[in-house]
């Protein structure tokens, strides 16, 4: 037991004596707990039980009026248990508040992985090619994502290609719209990804930068595609592929 709990479990006058012998399971637990409780309303319910006068207890005990004195204190040290506890259940629920918190915090592109993937389609039409993008969630909490990848086009040797990128739908897809995707560990955000082809000041591109958000830290892919004026369309991050 802990000193701070030590004095609860020192009886100082009859009153107290009876009624820490009823208390004793609820005063261990509290010393037990890895919890934050104020041991104030006790104390003082403590020390007011310390003022009911000995000689008056006898007297009480003489007409049979112990049990009402014992009542009354006994009411007010369940009372600041009560307050006690309470203010363990705040700290309970304090905690748990922050522990959704943590788990639901913003993805660190550091724990994500970009990727290219067709997902067993074919998006090919009118000059129009298109792929999936696949974020994973490689590390081990649960996080949230929200908005557009951040792209940017290399050519050979991974130069940097000029690289216009638009937000919304897609030639194949419909655009969700930013909304938060929650990931948990392994679990997968998807967009959609199109460009035309048609020669038109053909970028050739080897590779593409895949950032999760548009910051600076991304994924560099394979990326062997002729895009019309570097210019890419891209749907926002959703938990599940778009329909094609």
């Amino acid at each position: 037991m802990s000193d701070r709990f030590a004095e609860l479990s020192q009886p100082v006058g009859p009153v107290w004596k009876q009624i820490s012998g009823h208390l004793g399971p609820v005063i261990r637990f509290l010393s037990s707990c890895d919890c934050s409780v104020t041991l104030a309303p006790i104390l003082a319910a403590r020390r007011l039980s310390e003022e009911v006068p000995t000689a008056s207890v006898r007297e009480h005990e003489l007409q049979g009026g112990t049990n009402m004195v014992i009542s009354r204190a006994t009411i007010a040290v369940t009372a600041a248990v009560a307050f006690a506890a309470a203010g363990t259940g705040a700290a309970f629920a304090s905690d748990a508040t922050s522990s959704t918190a943590r788990a639901t915090q913003e993805c660190q592109p550091g724990t994500l992985k970009a990727t290219t993937t067709q997902l067993g389609t074919e998006q090919a039409a009118m000059n129009h090619a298109g792929t999936f993008l696949k974020l994973t969630n490689t590390g081990n909490v649960t996080c949230v994502l929200s908005g557009y990848a951040g792209l940017a086009l290399e050519g050979g040797g991974h130069t940097a290609l000029p690289t216009q990128t638009e937000h919304g739908d897609t030639y194949f897809a419909t655009d969700p719209g930013p909304h938060d995707v929650t990931l948990q560990a392994g679990d997968s955000a998807y967009a959609d990804l199109v460009w035309t082809h048609t020669g038109a000041d053909t970028a050739a591109a080897h590779y593409l930068q895949i950032s999760p958000t548009g910051g600076n830290a991304h994924s560099t892919v394979p990326f062997e595609q002729d895009v019309d004026n570097g210019d890419l369309s891209v749907t926002a991050w959703s938990d599940t592929p778009p329909a094609v």
